[in-house]
């Protein structure tokens, strides 16, 4: 008698739903279908197009709960889509991808700012002409000058005193 094991693996299903905030596409922003990509433990798997037509709603099927004895987590992302913010959360029931509406709004025109204020004039500068060396050169001289004086002075006074 011959006796096989034959493991069965548990399966799952991860269902994804698409909501849209933007004003039931009055500017007819959306797109016909958007990318989600499924990931198992942080690897991405495979890939999907959710399309308008199919409802906005798919499911991964037939995925291995298991790998090994440790469960598989797994997550989805969806590819950016311009001028929407992605919300994905993780519910009981699968995932919800919510896009919301969030228009680009241009940059304002470059206009020159309006004062009411006129701008005060500065003077002019002056310019760099090396008068603070010359300046220094002059007091050198004059304390030198001094020190000659101070030393004749003092020369004569004893010249002075010498001779009496």
């Amino acid at each position: 008698m011959t006796i096989t094991n034959k493991l069965v693996q548990e399966k799952v299903s991860i269902p994804v739903k698409k909501n849209w905030v933007n004003d039931e596409n009055s500017l007819s922003s959306r797109p016909n279908q958007i990318h989600v990509r499924l990931f198992a433990d942080g690897v991405e798997l495979t890939d999907v197009y959710v399309k308008a037509t199919d409802n906005w709603e798919y499911t991964f099927t037939n995925l291995p709960k298991y790998n090994g004895l440790d469960e598989i987590k797994y997550t989805i992302k969806e590819d950016a889509i311009a001028g929407y913010k992605t919300k994905i959360t993780d519910g009981a029931q699968g995932y919800e991808i919510t896009n919301s509406f969030e228009p680009v709004i241009p940059p304002p025109p470059n206009v020159p700012p309006t004062n009411d204020k006129p701008t005060p004039k500065t003077p002019p500068k002056t310019p760099n002409t090396g008068d603070i060396a010359n300046t220094m050169i002059y007091i050198s001289m004059m304390f030198m000058s001094l020190a000659a004086i101070i030393l004749i002075v003092v020369r004569l006074k004893i010249t002075h005193m010498n001779r009496r």
